[in-house]
Order: C-alpha cells, then sequence, then structure tokens
C-alpha cells in the first residue's frame, strides 16, 4: 500500500482551494494531521482500508487542520 505524504494533502488541499474557493494555507494544528497520517501506518491497529479511511476522517472531522 502506498501511503499519501503531508506535503500531498497539503497539495491536494490548495489545488480544491484553488478550484471551488475557501481559506487557503493551514493552522497551527498541521502537526495532527501528520500525526494521524503516520498512525495509519501500523496495520496491526489499523488493518483493513476502512479502518485507515475512519482514523484518518475521525481526525479532520474533529480537528480545523487547513
Amino acid at each position: 500500500m502506498r501511503y499519501i505524504e503531508l506535503n500531498e494533502v497539503i497539495a491536494i488541499h490548495d489545488e480544491v482551494i484553488s478550484d471551488i474557493g475557501g481559506l487557503s494555507g493551514h493552522n497551527k494544528q498541521i502537526g495532527l494531521l501528520e500525526s494521524a497520517l503516520e498512525h495509519v501506518k501500523n496495520d496491526d491497529y489499523y488493518s483493513s482500508l476502512t479502518d485507515k479511511i475512519t482514523h484518518l476522517m475521525f481526525h479532520v472531522f474533529n480537528f480545523t487542520l487547513f
């Protein structure tokens, strides 16, 4: 499995903002996103793709990251 890196997430975010509008940049909580991206690499805790996506979405929706 290929995992997405923080710089890729930021680039995707910037592209979406460019296409549909919204606030650019990110706030001080970027480390929380980086942490979530690292945690999903642990297959012992997040063994399925569904588990990995659920973990990431939980963090995205519970913290204002961008």
